[in-house]
């Protein structure tokens, strides 16, 4: 019975004969690595293939995939699966591949797609559908700030208690405190559903909180502009809050 399986170090040693194969065929520089990259791609796929075998691996908890090339289509084969964790780092996957582990949302808690930079905001609407996620690792995708706040706002997991995201997000919720206010001074409200009931004067002192760490706020408007406006600093800076605890931030 196999409860985990690293088919990272099979991988390395196919993808070596191969290398050994090229070499003494003695093809030209230039048409080797077309056909290298080819050939690993079709070595990783059928490695893959393994797992749509009927309850061939019905007790398998844990797999390992990393820095093998393989194509999104392909992880259909986990339909079977149920796996607690799936590491993927570096393979060129991209947002279809992702939609096939639907499949596994019951009951998956890790999951490293680090470094695929093919997987962006459009798989956000597949990741909250995890329901038992604790861990979930995003560096080097091109999952954008944006993304992170929809994924933090609406995943469906109540265990998650660690996430990564790419530098440019981290960058930013590193400056956060120059874009609205991050301390919670006295008479300052954060909860964005209670701005439909402020009125017009308790807006503009609510936006003054803002705008005294971020003068670019605009301050003067409609009520209806200003109400949307402060409603969105709120949304943002409560789902920022979420993101910078997930990610082992301080303020």
């Amino acid at each position: 019975m196999i409860l985990s399986l690293d088919l990272t170090y099979t991988f390395e040693n196919v993808k070596r004969d191969n290398n050994n194969i090229f070499i003494k065929n003695n093809l030209k520089p230039i048409e080797i690595e077309p056909q290298k990259l080819n050939h690993h791609m079709q070595n990783a796929n059928r490695l893959v293939s393994v797992f749509g075998l009927p309850n061939g691996f019905r007790y398998l908890k844990a797999l390992k995939l990393s820095n093998m090339p393989i194509k999104d289509s392909y992880f259909n084969n986990f339909r079977g699966l149920s796996l607690n964790e799936l590491v993927i780092d570096n393979t060129g996957i991209g947002d279809e591949a992702l939609a096939y582990l639907v499949a596994l949302k019951d009951n998956l808690c890790l999951l490293n797609i680090t470094g695929n930079m093919k997987i962006t905001d459009d798989s956000i609407f597949i990741l909250v559908l995890f329901e038992k996620l604790m861990v979930l690792l995003l560096d080097d995708t091109s999952i954008s700030m944006d993304g992170v706040r929809k994924f933090v706002s609406m995943t469906a997991s109540i265990e998650l208690s660690q996430i990564s995201i790419p530098s440019s997000c981290r960058k930013y919720l590193n400056k956060r405190k120059e874009i609205y206010c991050v301390e919670h001074k006295q008479g300052m409200k954060v909860d964005p559903l209670e701005v439909k009931f402020m009125s017009l004067s308790e807006i503009r002192r609510q936006l003054m909180f803002h705008y005294e760490v971020n003068s670019n706020i605009n301050i003067v408007g409609s009520k209806e502009e200003l109400e949307e406006l402060l409603r969105e600093i709120l949304k943002r800076r409560r789902d920022d809050g979420k993101a910078m605890l997930l990610t082992g931030g301080r303020d």
